[in-house]
Formats: structure tokens, sequence, C-alpha cells
């Protein structure tokens, strides 16, 4: 078995394994959740990708309309990736208008039959191509960063390999056409190493990973009910205020609603993706944040208190946590 042998191999498998993955994510693991959704779509495209750059490497005289459906499909990742990660925190529910972000490779797909590799993508539409994959996936790893405390550790771990893996695989796409640096054939391989290891990294911790999909499951509440609870806790906590008592806790809470606490231990872990003692703090910094503004001189105990907090320290936590800042030095700057 010869070298070429080994890497046909090495590519061929690695993109059939990420086409698995993908299909597993879109139409076996959970079908109700758009994050496990548009992760499967993401797999599936850097599957096409890799395939289509393997045939392209080690056959001739590829389908023209192929081409360009891994062309299509390389379009689709970054944009992909990114709404993958925005689902990851609950903070994107797809809409009409998120599909134009997909405008581009839906028109490279449409054209797929007449979009020739000399007249098209050698004239500039290659060169398009992975500057729009550069920044998507640029902008997908910021806004994970930005994004990383409303994560679990796992998850933020899984997001960041999932983001640098495909941004390895991309780069070296950019690299070899753009910057001349590197064989055209890395890419597949390093993809498939990629690949190889995201998909043991999920079989062992993919439970743990959509732990928010598996409590659903095991307590049977759907999508509408979830969203009708996060909804009558949000209203109750805008219009009554109840935070302001420096005694409220989650049993509290679940009688004034009448809605058990490990369904709400559910909604604030799945929907409002923060603990019951962090949102409610968030209200209770909220209100600080007027006063501290309004009524230059209340002293800060003063004000941690009419705010629901029993401590000062406690205050002072909490408004460094959600502010960045002191709340002395959060007046000086809002009152000069």
């Amino acid at each position: 078995m010869t070298i070429r042998d080994i890497i046909l191999i090495v590519c061929s498998v690695g993109g059939i394994q990420s086409i698995f993955l993908g299909v597993d994510f879109l139409i076996f693991f959970d079908k109700r959740s758009v994050s496990s959704k548009l992760l499967g779509a993401l797999f599936l495209m850097l599957g096409l990708r890799v395939i289509k750059s393997t045939l392209y490497i080690f056959t001739e005289d590829v389908p023209l309309w192929f081409l360009n459906v891994g062309f299509t499909a390389h379009y689709f990742v970054g944009p992909l990736l990114l709404f993958y990660i925005l689902s990851m925190k609950n903070t994107v529910s797809w809409r009409p208008l998120n599909w134009i972000h997909f405008i581009p490779g839906i028109i490279i797909f449409l054209a797929a039959p007449w979009l020739s590799v000399e007249d098209f993508w050698y004239q500039g539409g290659y060169t398009a191509l992975l500057f729009q994959s550069i920044i998507y996936l640029i902008i997908s790893l910021l806004v994970l960063l930005n994004l990383r405390n409303s994560f679990n550790k796992l998850q933020f771990s899984w997001g960041l390999l999932l983001t640098i893996g495909v941004l390895v695989f991309v780069f070296i796409y950019f690299s070899n056409y753009q910057l001349r640096l590197n064989p055209y054939y890395y890419a597949p391989i390093v993809y498939s190493a990629v690949v190889y290891f995201l998909s043991f990294y999920l079989i062992k911790k993919r439970n743990a990973i959509f732990n928010v999909e598996s409590k659903y499951k095991n307590i049977n509440l759907d999508e509408d009910q979830a969203e009708g609870y996060k909804t009558k806790i949000l209203k109750y906590y805008e219009e009554e205020s109840p935070y302001l008592d420096n005694e409220y806790s989650l049993s509290k809470l679940s009688e004034e609603l009448n809605i058990p606490k490990h369904l709400l231990s559910l909604i604030f872990g799945s929907k409002l993706k923060m603990s019951f003692v962090d949102f409610t703090n968030s209200y209770r910094v909220e209100k600080a944040k007027e006063i501290l503004k309004q009524s230059p001189n209340f002293t800060v105990s003063s004000v941690a208190f009419d705010c629901g907090f029993n401590s000062l320290s406690s205050f002072n936590q909490a408004f460094k946590k959600f502010t960045k800042t002191t709340p002395s030095k959060y007046r000086e700057k809002h009152t000069n």
C-alpha cells in the first residue's frame, strides 16, 4: 500500500464519518433541538466538502455539479457554526431572516450545473469563498469567547474544540490557495484527524454536553411548555419584583407560580441560562443601578439592602459579576 493509498483511505473515511455524524444529529439525536440540527448540518457540510476535495485530488473528471455542491457546502460552514454557537446558549431561534446568511451558498447550489472552475472559481469565486469562511469562523470564535460565562466548562470546551478544529481546516484551504504555503491535500487529512477526535469526544461526553436535551426527555417537558414557564417567570419578576425580598427562595417562587421546583430549576438552566440565584441577583443589580444613579446620597449598604441583598459582601460580589465594576465606581461614573 502506497502513501497515496493511505491518504485516500484517511480522507475518505474522515468525510464519511463526518456525514454519518451529521445524519445522526439531524435525524436521530434530538428532533426538537435547534442546536442538534445545526450541529448535524455543520458536520454534513464539512463531510461533503472533504469528499469533494478527496475526489478532486484522487480522481479525474469529477462532475462539475458535484464540485459545486462541495463549494456550496463550504459556503454553509461559517454561518452554520455561528448559529450553532449561538444556539448552545439558546439566544437564537430559527427565523426566516436567518436565511440571509445562506444566500451565497444557495445561489451556488442552484447554479451548480453551470459554474466552471476556470471561469468562476479561479476568477475570484474561490477567493471570496475563503474570505467569507474565515470571517464567519473568526466571528464564531469571538462570540464563543464572549459567551463563555454562559456555558458550563464542558460545553465551552466542546465549542472551543469544534471552532478551532473547523478554523484550522478552513485556514489550510486559505493558506494553500491564497498564501501558497501548503499542498491542497493537507486540508482533508487535517479535517479527518479533527473529525476522528471530535467523534471520540462526543461518544464519551455527548450526554453531558447536551444535558439540557436529556433533562427534557426525562421529565417529558416540551418546548411550548418550557417557553410558557419562562414567560411566566419573566412576567412575574417584572410586575411583582419578588427579588426585593432578601429571603426570597426557589421554594417561594414555586409556591407563588404553582410550578414544581424541579421544573423551575430546569427552566432557569435551559431557558434562562443561569441559576435561580444569579437570575434573582441580576434583577437586584439592575434595581441597584437605578438607585445609585438617581439617589447619590444613599449609602452603598442601604442600596444593597433595599434591593434584596442580605449582606454588603454578596451585593458587591453580584454587582461586579454583572457589571464588571464596583457599586462605588459605577455611581462615580454615572453621577459626574
